[in-house]
């Protein structure tokens, strides 16, 4: 057991409303960790010591880490965009830098790449990593002015959601000199905006100006360069939309608009592209796909409360994206009467009661339209998501398709271009497809040249061809068929023993498209494991309909998909029962601390996961419901992962990962959720830990290093608990758990995680910088990635049947470097990489460690490589070897030999097989038969095995089985101890699915010769 912190168990409660049950109290003993304090302090820094000193004892860790920083080590990269200064801009990192810098071109000519080793091209134009020393400072969002001549930048520090507004002139780059840093200050102009959250920057088409949205005040950030916003707890209510004239103080910004009647409303507003003539103020309540739509004409209006607003759309009863406008004729996405979405325009100079709502490109039945992108005058560039995968088309304004591009490419896409240019820009990825930008020139007569390859990512340490994808569809709890995709390395069999990490979402329409991760390839490839990512209800797969289906009272359908796709990849042998790692960022916090509550014992391996009245929490009630409404209360509290912490359950590990900048979901649902995990749970057999990194927040804006180390403690939980595999679950999270006015656990963004190291902003008003070729986890048939789109053939999993004992004098054996003289497997003979190894001091088990390393170790001493041998003990539930001495083992022969000779009574073995339900009479011919071979001085195995179908005995069923043999047997054994024999049994471990076998030998030695193992089912 563990010897946890202790934290203090108060006696506070919270009252809510329930609908069916009235009154109900709900205890938070652990209220006092949302406050920061003495005592919160010391519980955090002793619960950093128990996980450091934890962690710390894994012995591959540091290989771990320096494979995948080995393996991140190549160069990532944006498409490139003109700006209206004629220069070319774009993202791009060497491999491990800790921010991704901007480089612009020299001049007006798009720069060309023609070899791996081209570099980033053009000169730096803006570097993140001189605003701070350790790469903590980010860049949260970007834009450039419509004249060219201003770039206004958010930097965010520790991660948080807020960020203050800078501008420096396009002709005063920051960069260092000479390779010395520079001050950020340095060339910048005065103008500093703060408490910016959740919003863009939108220029004004006169290049004076930009709206954006605020929060009031909060003295307690200090400075803006005091580090301290994403602290807080505090609610974000009261946004604001302000005006900022360049070379003003914010103090003189003017308020566009806000609604005190209505704190919990935000704004994103949008400048009409190639007019500029209309601002459009979109208006949303929460996290659900409903917006208000209104238009000022800028023209006509002095910018201020009192412009006219045209409310076009004045319900919240769909969701309406500015996509591009004719004059008063605008081109609008919308779900309305269209859950997979279509394009509607609309004349907005009409009267409200005689706007019609024209489809220009009408709903999809079977596909969900993504993205609209309006490009060279009269065309739109568009992506549709079918079956999970994107396919971009090119249509006329008018809504006549042209042609399909790139019918080949299977994965996801990010279009990016603008109306004013003939061209636009798309970056393909996919499983494994480290990421390609390619480009769409209408400008060429040629039809066959319109399309090209611009750049292809180049990954130093991993073959992406040696991995192969392929997607499958499964059945869930209610009978709804949902897709999932299944990654392995080539090498990697489909025979039921293969270790998994199933990652998943499952909220806010956020679909989980096919991605390239260097870390989780790694890992694949390190440990043989295969990757799952189910598409679960709740996600934006297939429009507004699949994710209604995963809300509210419709939640547990997530729960419920996630559970079933586990079950599908052991039923279908993709991977072994127990060995299946749960996985999931931000909302998936929710869905995994739910999913290891809920799936049956035994089914889940492992879990790592990354996680309403706190910050922006009240947003989430359209997906979550809100806990306050005594309707809501009742689905939302039998879900809650905080109150719901089974009390006799045996929980696999969990390690839960938050940030001390984490203003999304504050950390305070982490530190809750540990507390009560270590006390309900003091007992459990593995370690329930928690982590919280400094000075990061919800994911966005984290450096290089501190992904890598995140990733790192997240796949060691996995391979130690894991690859042998993992008997564990993990919570790997910016939070998980619900607060004390939500009662209910949750984490999720606001819109998209929109950096390059998370989910890419689909629809995203926030951030409109540029997608790196090259990412994390992204952003709406069976279909085959490399591989024909088959189901996996039957075979049989490395699950032999136990082996009958054979003699242990070696008599009639072959010899075999790599075979135990007993007939079980040694050294590298032994059919897995990854092992634990029985400790032979202590008889425990240890960490799981490389076969292949723990056998050279031994190859290269010249002491131990005579005598040393590595030999498999288990299989089931994992693969488990001891140490084997053949001196010790000679010694043992030669006087076993020496002591059957000197009596002349050990003339052979025999033995005798009994079944569980055997009938009485069979029993005592069977240990007639026994006692017989013992008197005429014969050893003899009995072999205890339960029949095919046969329900496994108790644990006592089992005792007083053997007790009775040995009562019956005593008298003929030699120097029996029937008192040892209790001992061992005491320490014996059952598993309905390991047959148990007992030998009794003449000379009165008794052993339990089947597997075991340190997590058991149930133990004696």
């Amino acid at each position: 057991m563990f010897d946890y912190p202790k934290a203090r168990r108060s006696d506070h409660v919270d009252v809510y409303k329930s609908e069916a049950k009235g009154e109900v109290r709900v205890p938070e003993p652990y209220a006092w960790l949302e406050q920061k304090s003495p005592e919160t302090d010391q519980w955090i820094n002793d619960q950093e010591s128990l996980t450091r000193k934890y962690l710390d004892a894994y012995p591959e860790r540091q290989s771990l880490e320096d494979e995948i920083r080995e393996n991140m080590n190549y160069a990532k990269f944006s498409a490139p965009s003109l700006k209206r200064d004629n220069r070319w801009y774009w993202y791009y990192n060497s491999g491990l830098q800790p921010q991704s810098i901007i480089y612009r071109s020299k001049d007006e000519s798009l720069p060309k790449f023609t070899s791996e080793d081209d570099g980033p091209g053009g000169e730096i134009f803006f570097d993140p990593n001189l605003l701070s020393s350790d790469g903590t400072a980010s860049l949260a969002t970007t834009a450039f002015s419509h004249c060219g001549t201003f770039f206004a930048y958010g930097i965010s520090r520790s991660g948080s959601d807020f960020y203050t507004v800078y501008v420096r002139k396009t002709s005063s780059p920051l960069v260092s000199v000479q390779g010395l840093s520079v001050s950020h200050d340095d060339e910048r102009l005065t103008d500093e905006i703060r408490f910016v959250k959740f919003s863009g920057i939108d220029w004004t088409y006169d290049s004076k100006g930009f709206f954006y949205q605020r929060y009031p005040d909060r003295q307690y950030h200090g400075s803006a360069s005091d580090d301290m916003a994403g602290t807080e707890t505090e609610s974000d209510k009261n946004a604001m939309l302000f005006y900022h004239r360049l070379g003003t103080k914010q103090s003189e910004d003017i308020l566009v608009y806000k609604d005190d009647s209505q704190p919990d409303w935000f704004y994103g507003t949008e400048v009409t592209e190639v007019d500029g003539r209309y601002v459009l103020m979109s208006i949303s309540k929460d996290t659900s796909r409903k917006n208000l739509l209104w238009v000022a004409d800028l023209q006509n209006a002095e910018i201020g409360q009192n412009m006219q607003w045209n409310k076009v759309i004045d319900e919240f009863d769909a969701a309406y994206d500015y996509i591009a406008n004719d004059g008063t004729v605008f081109y609008l996405l919308t779900n309305k009467d269209a859950p997979q979405y279509k394009l509607v325009r609309v004349d907005i100079s009409q009267p409200a009661e005689r706007r019609v709502f024209e489809d220009v490109i009408p709903e999809d039945k079977e596909a969900s339209l993504e993205t609209v992108l309006a490009v060279d005058d009269d065309k739109f560039a568009i992506t549709y998501k079918r079956n999970v995968k994107d396919e971009i088309y090119i249509y006329t304004k008018d809504g006549v398709r042209v042609r399909r591009v790139a019918p080949d490419h299977v994965g996801a896409v990010d279009l990016s271009g603008l109306r004013t240019q003939n061209w636009f820009f798309a970056t393909l990825t996919s499983f494994t497809t480290p990421g390609v930008v390619a480009r769409y020139d209408f400008g060429e007569k040629d039809e066959s040249n319109m399309w090209t390859t611009y750049r292809t990512t180049l990954v130093k340490g991993l073959k992406p061809d040696d991995f192969e994808a392929r997607q499958v569809w499964y059945t869930s709890k209610d009978g709804t068929k949902v897709p999932m995709f299944i990654v392995r390395h080539r090498k990697t069999e489909f025979d039921g023993t293969a270790p998994a990490i199933q990652y998943g979402y499952g909220g806010f329409t956020i679909p989980i498209d096919p991605f390239f991760s260097s870390t989780m390839l790694t890992f694949l490839q390190r440990y043989g494991a295969i990757l799952a990512v189910p598409n679960i209800r709740g996600g934006g797969e297939f429009g507004e309909e699949w994710h209604l289906a995963g809300t509210r009272e419709r939640k547990v359908n997530c729960f419920d998909d996630f559970i079933a796709a586990s079950e599908y990849l052991v039923e279908n042998k993709y991977a072994a029962r127990g060995k299946i790692a749960l996985n999931g960022g931000s909302n998936g916090g929710l869905l995994v601390s739910a999913c290891v509550n809920r799936a049956p014992e035994g089914l889940i391996g492992a879990a790592v996961a990354e996680f309403a009245d706190f910050t922006i929490g009240r947003a989430w009630t359209s997906d979550y419901g809100d806990p306050h409404d005594p309707h809501d209360f009742d689905f939302i509290y039998p879900i809650s992962p905080l109150h719901n912490v089974p009390e006799k359950k045996i929980l696999p590990a969990t390690i839960l990962l938050t940030a001390d900048h984490d203003d999304r979901v504050v950390p305070l649902h982490s530190f809750k959720l540990a507390a009560t995990l270590q006390y309900v749970r003091s007992d459990n057999p593995a370690p329930l830990l928690i982590r919280i990194d400094k000075k990061a927040g919800h994911g966005a804006g984290k450096s290089t290093d501190q992904r890598i180390k995140e990733r790192v403690c997240a796949r060691q939980i996995c391979s130690v608990f894991g690859l042998g595999f993992m008997s564990s679950r993990v919570v790997l999270s910016t939070v998980v758990c619900g607060s004390r006015r939500a009662a209910v656990s949750h984490c999720v963004p606001l819109l998209a995680r929109c950096s390059a190291s998370c989910l890419p902003a689909t629809r995203c008003p926030v951030h409109h910088t540029l997608r790196f070729a090259s990412q994390s986890p992204p952003s709406k048939n069976n279909a085959s990635f490399g591989f024909a789109p088959k189901p996996p053939q039957p075979s049989t999993p490395n699950n032999p049947a136990p082996k009958r004992f054979q003699r242990s004098d070696g008599q009639g054996q072959k010899k075999d470097k790599n075979k135990a003289q007993t007939g079980r497997r040694q050294n590298l003979d032994i059919p897995h990489r990854r092992v634990r190894l029985v400790d032979p001091e202590t008889n425990q088990l240890g960490p799981v460690v490389s076969l292949k390393l723990l056998v050279d170790d031994i190859q290269n001493d010249p002491d131990r490589r005579k005598w040393q041998i590595v030999e498999l003990v288990t299989e089931k539930p994992e693969p488990i070897v001891k140490l084997v001495d053949r001196r010790e083992e000679y010694r043992k022969q030669r006087d076993h030999a020496d002591k059957a000779k000197e009596s002349k009574k050990v003339t052979g073995e025999k033995e005798v097989q009994m079944t569980w339900g055997v009938a009485a009479g069979d029993l005592a011919h069977k240990l007639k038969k026994a006692r017989e071979a013992l008197t005429q001085g014969y050893k003899v195995t009995i072999v205890y095995a339960p029949k095919k179908g046969q329900t496994f005995p108790t644990k006592d069923e089992m005792r007083e089985k053997v007790r009775k043999t040995v009562e019956l047997l005593e008298d003929v054994g030699q120097e029996w101890k029937p008192t040892e024999l209790d001992l061992d049994i005491q320490d014996m471990i059952l598993y309905e699915y390991i047959n148990v076998h007992w030998l009794i030998y003449a000379d009165g030695h008794a052993s339990d010769s089947s597997s075991f193992s340190s997590t058991p089912a149930v133990t004696a």
